[in-house]
């Protein structure tokens, strides 16, 4: 027991003194409980809908308690506002009976439409008859822009679980074998050659990245070739967008292992680098979450990554048309290369 009590005090002390260890152990956790309850309870319950035509004031009112309406005075008008995702549906009171049309990528944010509208309409059904001829017994023709009326939740995330799962192995990859370099003399044996700080860095992510792009390709092809995953979009424009998430990968993880002395180190940034990439990637609705929220996903890669492979893959879009996101996550990249020279130059100094 002597013994046991000795090895359960020097691996105590040991933590303690370990400050990183220790704060992440202690802090990490808390942060991240913390963000997922604010981006889980900002998911989508109060959806927005483009109005057309005059439905009667108590079914207004109605939909006005459980959704924000935005009228439009024509069909197309409202279809391009639920194209730029500034609308979740239209409701056309044009037609008898009612037209709901609805974007259907992610079926979530359809089937919250269709409960407001089938709850909405319902609430005076039985109260005013005449509903019942204008609402065709609360069942509107419903239209969808994209996707499929036998669409799965999973269809909607595997763009975004996709890049998210190459972005986490090829951060892994790099950090680990950039880590090896350093422990093993490697990488002071070839400070000590004329090669620039940059010409250092390009070579170690050009190296580790004929492997990364080789695993973001096979990902890719098994994701739409083999689990069957939609993908309206050109495959090679899913795969330029896939292999700019590989590049910041390999750069954030080349970086960070600058401050890693040992791989179990490299697997504690996993709290801070790869955690807050799932829940700001786009797989959870930030849309009614906190503004702070919706500001801070804005830092993170895959944010941009995710949003432009959701819509290479599930609504067609062209990489031109995503050139903002495009631009962003490779400007990403070349931050973390700017940075990676720096931490190479302050070395070789």
């Amino acid at each position: 027991m002597r013994n046991a009590l000795s090895v359960a005090r020097r691996i105590i002390t040991q933590v303690a003194m370990d400050r990183r260890t220790l704060a992440l152990a202690l802090l990490a956790p808390l942060g991240v409980i913390t963000l997922l309850w604010f981006v889980i309870n900002g998911g989508l319950t109060r959806p927005t809908i483009a109005l057309l035509g005059s439905p009667p004031s108590q079914l207004l009112q109605a939909l006005q308690d459980k959704a924000t309406i935005v009228e439009v005075s024509a069909a197309q008008d409202g279809v391009e506002l639920v194209k730029a995702e500034k609308a979740d549906a239209l409701l056309d009171f044009s037609s008898t009976p009612p037209a709901l049309t609805v974007d259907g990528a992610d079926p979530s944010v359809t089937v919250v439409v269709a409960q407001v509208v089938q709850r909405s309409s319902m609430q005076f059904l039985s109260e005013v008859p005449l509903l019942r001829g204008i609402m065709g017994n609360a069942q509107p023709s419903v239209t969808l822009l994209h996707g499929r009326t036998d669409s799965t939740p999973f269809e909607f995330i595997a763009p975004v679980m996709m890049g998210f799962v190459i972005f986490f192995f090829i951060f892994i990859l790099s950090a680990i074998s950039f880590l090896r370099e350093r422990t093993s003399g490697t990488l002071e044996r070839i400070l000590a050659t004329p090669a620039t700080p940059m010409e250092l860095v390009c070579g170690y992510i050009l190296g580790f990245g004929f492997f990364a792009a080789l695993e973001t390709i096979l990902i890719q092809a098994f994701t739409i070739w083999v689990l069957g995953i939609p993908a309206t979009g050109s495959f090679l424009a899913i795969l330029a967008m896939n292999l700019s998430l590989c590049l910041v990968a390999l750069s954030m993880g080349t970086f960070v292992s600058a401050f890693a002395a040992t791989e179990f180190q490299v697997l504690q940034f996993i709290p801070i680098v790869i955690i807050p990439q799932v829940l700001f990637s786009g797989i959870l609705d930030l849309r009614q979450a906190p503004g702070w929220v919706r500001f801070l996903s804005r830092i993170f890669p895959l944010t941009y990554g995710g949003h432009a492979l959701r819509e290479l893959m599930l609504r067609g879009k062209t990489l031109g048309s995503l050139w903002v996101d495009l631009v962003v996550v490779l400007g990403f990249a070349g931050l973390f290369v700017g940075l990676n020279a720096a931490s190479v130059r302050r070395v070789k100094a």
